[in-house]
């Protein structure tokens, strides 16, 4: 496997393990605001929209233009978003930065993917599909694992680290991604 490809494949175990740090706390940190329980489902409600919305418009954008910044100004847009839902206790503001969180992590969902693709050997897109697939998955078991870990210590705070270590993972990202990326045939 070219190097190229493990490193888009690692932005997957990353983004697994880092993206999925909040979800185990986020039940706790709404019942410590005092918010109503029916309200955790509307916070991933909100994150999902704002990714059916983001995902055409980065899609778009990518297009037109190159990939590489595209994707750390969607994942710097989910960090701010991170901490700022880490940071509010207004419902309507949590559930409006959940939208935002989601609407910056589509880019990365929409633009490495089709970075993926094209660096990949026609005749192995769909392997290499497959092992972000399943690399995003084993993150996202460690990142659940990890953010119950550190929920037992803290909670608001788990959000503030997940938009640091996002930091790090566009960081990654801004040094080893190329924009001048052709479809391999």
């Amino acid at each position: 496997m070219k190097k190229s490809l493990l490193i888009i494949l690692s932005y997957y175990l990353l983004q697994g393990i880092i993206h999925n740090l909040g979800h185990p706390v986020t039940p706790t940190y709404v019942t410590e605001l005092g918010i109503a329980r029916y309200m955790f489902g509307f916070f991933f409600a909100a994150m999902s929209l704002g990714m059916v919305v983001g995902a055409p418009f980065w899609g778009m954008l990518g297009d037109r233009r190159g990939k590489r910044w595209l994707v750390v100004l969607g994942l710097l847009i989910y960090s701010v978003a991170q901490t700022l839902f880490g940071t509010f206790t207004n419902p309507v503001l949590l559930v409006a930065v959940r939208f935002l969180a989601g609407f910056g992590v589509s880019a990365h969902i929409t633009l490495v993917l089709s970075h993926l693709i094209a660096k990949s050997p026609k005749t192995s897109r769909t392997k290499y599909i497959s092992w972000s697939a399943a690399l995003f998955a084993l993150g996202t078991t460690f990142g659940y694992q990890i953010g119950g870990f550190m929920g037992d210590y803290f909670i608001r705070e788990v959000f503030y680290v997940q938009a640091i270590l996002n930091v790090g993972l566009l960081t990654w990202i801004a040094l080893t991604i190329r924009d001048d990326v052709k479809l391999i045939p």
